[in-house]
């Protein structure tokens, strides 16, 4: 564990993800509520967000930062060397993970003077501020132990990260379920019909998990009592605890076994051969890779194997079965908005992730050096990049808004809430790709490019339109004028970073990554 601390200390990543992490999330949060902090007891408020933030980013930034802590040794020929030293396999893991977990707490208590905030305007007390910590806590247990699983199993950073993700998206459904659950309340006597008891379980952990505000500190001792809040915070406790360590020793198993690179087993390459070889309309496929190959190389590059591919038909897949499945249930109506902006999220956030890290394979394989001395100009290899990821989020893009326009009609008579937000999604869909391309070369740290490349479309032109409203007392802007500064300002800083990523390949200024496979 000093080794992996003393490696980390030496990266200035480790430094600015403090910074950002006690810098973004608080203002984001504290922005979202500026407009109520003159009323009486909106401490609450602004802690729940806070409280709701911290909880997503836990589940999102780990799997980021932890997923290659395994792999990458295993990657760089060092694991060997490793179990050369009286280290356990599962000590190993223990040291790895607990370097991981000291990192989280310094970020989390990065956040700690900010949450001062809310409860000096007052809405909370001590109840709120240590269920926080034993939410926050157990969080980070689920998420270090699936992560340090996905990345004992697999050898390469993409997979190992498509795996925790995986994981971290299972874990996120668990574990509010396994806490609504353990609550034992019944859904006929409080929703609607038309909910099922599975759904109502997960609804009432979420809201209890990742929103506790004003309404959890006089909630508790009416709807629950002492005793039974108290089986519910140990419950929970336990069953995380013993989560975080079936981890270990299933992650410490792993590397006993398999800490030599050896093919691939029979059974994988029939799986490959099986599910990942195309077998129908390949003449066609072939016909379109070529014409791909043809027009645009760079492009050809993010399709020419299944894995890229599947991007393409898996979003496509999502956005068509959940409102396929949202359209037969009864509530629709009433959760159309709460789907939309959900699906709207994620898929953006994918775009962000293959956008942050393209340029890094390029420059760990060397691709990029070898682009930049082709006939290739400057100008031709950024956008035949940027036509690639658009072309992979195409055709979810285009279903997710073709599904939109359909719902804002009038359909069979009743009256859908209009989807708002729609010029929003397509000017996000054309931005984040160029801040992604500019910071996945900038940057030697994935997840830093990838919290700059979302800081700098989403966060940063709020925050400017809000200074600017507060400076010239422009109180009476309606949410349509400044939702237009907002767009206008990411059109800008997009506009910016791509003159500036054009300068930046042409004087070959990055800097050069090496050993990453």
């Amino acid at each position: 564990m000093t080794r992996e601390l003393r490696e980390h200390a030496r990266r200035p990543f480790t430094y600015w993800t403090r910074v950002l992490v006690a810098g973004a999330l608080p203002l984001g949060c504290f922005w979202l509520v500026a407009d109520l902090l003159t009323r009486p007891g909106m401490g609450g408020e602004l802690f729940r967000r806070i409280h709701f933030a911290l909880y997503c980013a836990v589940w999102v930034l780990v799997p980021i930062a932890a997923s290659d802590c395994l792999s990458r040794e295993r990657r760089e020929g060092t694991l060997a060397l490793l179990f050369l030293t009286p280290l356990k396999p599962v000590a190993l893991v223990l040291a790895k993970v607990g370097a991981h977990a000291v990192q989280l707490m310094a970020a989390l208590l990065a956040v700690a003077p900010v949450l001062m905030i809310p409860i000096l305007l007052g809405g909370t007390n001590w109840l709120l501020v240590a269920w926080t910590v034993l939410v926050l806590a157990n969080v980070a247990g689920w998420s270090l132990g699936l992560t340090v699983v996905a990345s004992s199993v697999s050898r390469g950073s993409n997979r190992a990260l498509t795996l925790a993700v995986v994981l971290e998206s299972a874990g996120f459904v668990l574990f509010p379920w396994m806490v609504g659950a353990l609550l034992g309340i019944n859904s006929l006597s409080t929703w609607q019909q038309g909910y099922s008891q599975a759904s109502y379980d997960f609804f009432t952990g979420f809201s209890l998990l990742a929103t506790p505000g004003d309404d959890f500190v006089r909630a508790t001792p009416l709807l629950f009592k002492p005793t039974q809040v108290i089986y519910v915070a140990s419950t929970m406790t336990v069953i995380s605890t013993a989560v975080f360590i079936f981890s270990l020793l299933f992650a410490g198993n792993r590397l006993r076994r398999n800490w030599r690179d050896t093919p691939a087993s029979r059974v994988t390459q029939k799986m490959e051969q099986t599910f990942c070889r195309p077998i129908v309309g390949t003449k066609l496929l072939r016909r379109w890779m070529r014409r791909l190959l043809e027009r645009n190389p760079l492009g050809w590059l993010e399709r020419r194997q299944w894995s890229g591919r599947l991007v393409i038909w898996t979003w496509l897949a999502v956005v068509g079965s959940v409102y396929g499945f949202m359209l037969n249930n009864l509530q629709f109506f009433r959760r159309v908005a709460f789907v939309d902006q959900i699906l709207a999220g994620l898929l953006l956030f994918s775009l962000a992730t293959v956008a942050a890290g393209s340029f890094r394979r390029e420059r760990e394989t060397g691709v990029l050096e070898l682009l930049l001395v082709s006939p290739l100009r400057v100008r031709q290899i950024i956008n035949g990049r940027l036509l690639g990821i658009w072309g992979q989020f195409l055709p979810a893009i285009g279903l997710l808004l073709g599904i939109w326009l359909y719902l804002g009609s009038d359909w069979q008579g009743q009256t859908s809430p209009a989807p708002v937000g729609m010029g929003s999604l397509i000017v996000l869909y054309a931005v984040l790709p160029v801040a992604g391309l500019y910071f996945s070369l900038q940057c030697r740290s994935y997840l830093l490019a990838l919290l700059l490349t979302l800081s700098s479309v989403l966060l940063l032109p709020d925050l400017l339109v809000g200074l600017l409203t507060l400076l010239t007392y422009a109180h009476q802007l309606d949410t349509v004028t400044e939702r237009q500064l907002v767009t206008l300002i990411q059109i800008g800083v997009a506009g910016e970073l791509y003159r500036s990523l054009h300068r930046k390949l042409e004087h070959r200024q990055f800097p050069i990554l090496r050993n990453a496979r």
